[in-house]
This record gives C-alpha cells, structure tokens and sequence, in this order.
C-alpha cells in the first residue's frame, strides 16, 4: 500500500482538541512573511535581492525566490519560531487556545488585538470559521456552507467527497442530526455501489490525492489519470476513503442523533457494506 508523503508533516496541529468542533476560529497570518523576516532580522545585505522581493506582487513567487537560497530559507523558518512566540506573549495566548500553525498562519479559538511588534513585523486577520474536523493529517476548517482544506492544495474543492463532508457538517452545526444521518448513509450506498458519476471521488482524500489500483490481492499502485480510473473501474480500491471518512462521518452523526434523542450509544450498524 502507498504510504502518505511527508506533506503531511508541515502541520503542527493541536492534538488535545477535538476531531470535530463547532465555534469561532481565528486564522492570523504573517503579512508578506519571508520579506518581513528578512527586514526585522536584517538577514539579507544585498539592496537590490530586497527590492526585486519587493517589488513581487504574488506570494507564491516570493516564496518560491527564497526556496532557491537554502540557508536564507532556513533563517527565516528560524526566526519565524521567534516572532510567532512574541505574538503568543503579547497576547497572552495560552497552548490550549491555539488550534494549529500553519507555517506563518496561526489558528486560534479567540480573537487578539496586538497584531505588530514593530515596523515590519505584522499580522492581520485572515479569516474567520466556524467549525473545524480532521481527516488523514488534513485539516477542515468550516465557514457555514464552505470549507477550507489544510495540508493539501491539489485536492479539488468541488470534489464530491469534499462536497459530502463540507453538508455533513453544516447540518450539524444546524443540529439537524436525523437529515444528516439519511443523507450519509444514502451517499454511503451510492459510493459503494459507484452511483457516482464524477470519478475524483475515488481519489485518497490526504496528502497523495491519487487513486488506488489493485494490481493483485497484495499489491497495489498509485495514479492520477482520472481516465484510466474511469476505464478501469473494476481495478479501483475504494475502501480507504471509506474507512477513513465516509465511516468516521456516518458514526458522529448517529452518536449526535442519539444523543439528541438521549438515547443511549451502543454498538453502531454503519461499519457493514
């Protein structure tokens, strides 16, 4: 089996928080973080390495210009450590109220106010959510009826498993458990029984975002040809999604469901194809 890439190491999540909360979260990032870095530290001494940084309207770009100086890149992952800590000093921000770092981006459960250290360094409000869950090292950050994805940028937004999870948790964030727990064990069927059409829905929802192909009964290969998947459909191993997602998602709606209906949680029935 493919194991998942080293992407996934990039997140530092909060592991002592739930997989699924529902509330107010605060993303803050570092405004034009490598540039701002290499001004405060003065790590840079050629003038026009700065203005050419300058004048790079695309932060992509900018990124992608430091990547290619190892050592300066390595600094400014240094010094990042620094001045993230002194954004959690003079906001008094305790572990427990941070819910994940993202490079220069901060996750928090409350909102702060002292967003600059000094001329160069400053943070701004990025965006709000409300609601957050986890799945394979990724991260879903919710905003009613849209969804942020974390720790993946190839995974497709409009991909149907996405589509799934982002209803699934808007219904219960509505507390509309009995609507949710139909609609996922109906989408469960249809995704079994390959009443989908769009065939992306059998890409892995983590940091490969591939298809699994059976090549025999221990053996098994990556691709990311959506047309051979779709040609090959017989070939296709569906089950880690499935394992992974589709089941995790169906038992926390019917735990919720119960518990609404405070009706004691036994064994759940989802687990069977």
């Amino acid at each position: 089996m493919i194991e998942p890439s080293e992407r996934s190491k990039a997140i530092r999540l909060n592991y002592s928080i739930k997989s699924n909360y529902y509330g107010m979260i605060y993303e803050y990032d570092l405004i034009d973080a490598g540039l701002s870095i290499i001004k405060k530290y003065e790590l840079v001494n050629d003038i026009q390495f700065i203005k050419e940084l300058e004048r790079m309207k695309n932060k992509v770009e900018k990124h992608k210009t430091i990547s290619k100086i190892p050592f300066l890149a390595a600094k400014i992952t240094k010094c990042l450590k620094d001045v993230l800590r002194d954004l959690y000093i003079s906001n008094e921000i305790m572990p427990e109220e941070i819910i994940s770092v993202k490079r220069d981006a901060v996750f928090l459960f409350r909102q702060i106010d002292k967003l600059t250290d000094n001329e160069y360094i400053k943070f701004r409000l990025a965006n709000s959510y409300t609601g957050f869950t986890c799945y394979n090292n990724l991260e879903f950050f919710l905003s009613n009826s849209k969804i942020d994805i974390k720790g993946n940028p190839d995974i497709d937004s409009d991909n149907v498993l996405i589509l799934f999870i982002t209803r699934m948790f808007y219904l219960l964030s509505k507390k509309k458990y009995e609507l949710a727990l139909e609609e996922s064990i109906e989408f469960k069927k249809d995704y079994l029984e390959f009443n989908i059409e769009d065939i992306r829905i059998y890409r892995t929802i983590d940091s490969r975002y591939t298809y699994i192909m059976n090549y025999s009964a221990d053996e098994s290969f990556g691709i990311t040809d959506d047309e051979y998947a779709r040609n090959n459909i017989n070939q296709l191993n569906i089950m880690f999604n499935y394992n992974t997602i589709i089941i995790p998602t169906i038992n926390y709606i019917y735990e919720n469901f119960l518990r609404e209906k405070n009706i004691r949680i036994g064994k759940n029935k989802f687990n069977k194809r």
